[in-house]
């Protein structure tokens, strides 16, 4: 396959400890990140990373860094939706350094087709993140929390060099849509340490009708879910993520069964997964002022606005996220026009 993007730095040995090992499987194609980018050097303002990671054999290996994490939310199925956006937006990791991986549980069907569908697929690009999980639209909170631990623990679930990731952020996205990382890059700080970024819901009502699509029998908070970012698109800063996944607090976890006895107590997860994210950063920062929640506008959402309902203009060069609703030829119009001239449409 061909190289992944150039990382914003690759720097050499130094003797620092690293992080625990990985969750999650490995990627089977190996790969060699180097900097390429001499002539444009590393934003002066990036957090400074250990040089390199331990990893479990205790080897020392470099650490690669980037600028985005790209997690893409996939099915196992939608292999035509993982092709457009390799074949389109997810160019642009060449221009912003980032990694793109597709995150894919296993197939709820069970068939051998689609997973031997999904080992040539890896064997030939490489870039699948593999959580242990069935794939389930009630269970993509349980996928995001495997997503959360494998970014923050782990090398070998993200290259299978062993080399360690890091970055500035952790960008979770569907993959029916199409993201704009340069425009992301130029709106996010180059120094983040709590960032939280997304189109950001408030006062949501908490549905308490059994026959409502989101009706949500766990949450015992009020009537009121706290402040959430729409799943479809939101980005954390690494420093965010680390906070919790490694500290996390008391609302958010459910004491165990009494039949449980000395087990450990679980994370909440309500029906949402997006709300169930707002929900653990809320336990950890409550109203804090040390928390940034970045309000992504209407660019997040071209054919209207949430809050509105009047229709916006995707090709605004504000707009960071066009959904396409799994319409791959919106991603290859878009793709086409901006490696024209620059603009999503409306090209000369």
């Amino acid at each position: 396959p061909p190289p992944p993007p150039p990382p914003l730095s690759r720097v050499v040995p130094a003797d620092v400890a690293g992080p625990p090992p990985p969750v999650g499987a490995s990627p089977t194609v190996a790969e060699s990140p180097t900097s390429t980018r001499s002539a444009d050097p590393p934003r002066a303002s990036h957090p400074v990373v250990p040089p390199f990671h331990r990893n479990a054999s205790g080897i020392a290996v470099p650490t690669v860094h980037y600028r985005f994490l790209v997690a893409v939310i996939s099915s196992p199925n939608h292999a035509s939706e993982r092709t457009a956006v390799r074949e389109t937006w997810a160019k642009l990791a060449k221009t912003v350094p980032s990694l793109v991986r597709f995150v894919v549980g296993e197939p709820a069907d069970a068939s051998a087709a689609t997973r031997k569908a999904l080992v040539v697929e890896q064997a030939t690009h490489g870039d699948l993140l593999r959580v242990p999980m069935v794939e389930s639209y009630r269970k993509l909170v349980d996928k995001t929390e495997l997503l959360f631990q494998a970014a923050t623990r782990g090398a070998d679930t993200l290259l299978a060099s062993g080399d360690t990731v890091t970055f500035d952020y952790l960008v979770k996205v569907d993959d029916d849509t199409f993201l704009r990382l340069d425009t992301l890059d130029s709106i996010l700080p180059d120094d983040p340490r709590f960032v939280y970024w997304g189109s950001m819901n408030r006062h949501v009502r908490v549905q308490r009708d059994p026959d409502h699509r989101w009706y949500d029998g766990v949450y015992q908070g009020g009537d009121r879910y706290p402040v959430y970012a729409q799943g479809a698109c939101y980005a954390l800063s690494r420093q965010l993520l680390l906070k919790l996944v490694e500290r996390p607090l008391a609302h958010t976890f459910i004491p165990p069964k009494p039949e449980a006895v000395g087990a450990p107590p679980t994370r909440l997860r309500l029906p949402m997964e997006d709300v169930s994210v707002g929900l653990w950063i809320f336990d950890v920062f409550g109203e804090s002022f040390g928390l940034q929640r970045l309000h992504a506008g209407e660019g997040l959402w071209p054919e209207k606005s949430i809050r509105t309902g009047v229709p916006t203009d995707f090709c605004a060069e504000s707009m960071v996220v066009r959904r396409h609703a799994h319409d791959s030829s919106v991603l290859y119009g878009l793709w086409a026009n901006l490696d024209k001239c620059g603009k999503l449409c409306k090209c000369p």
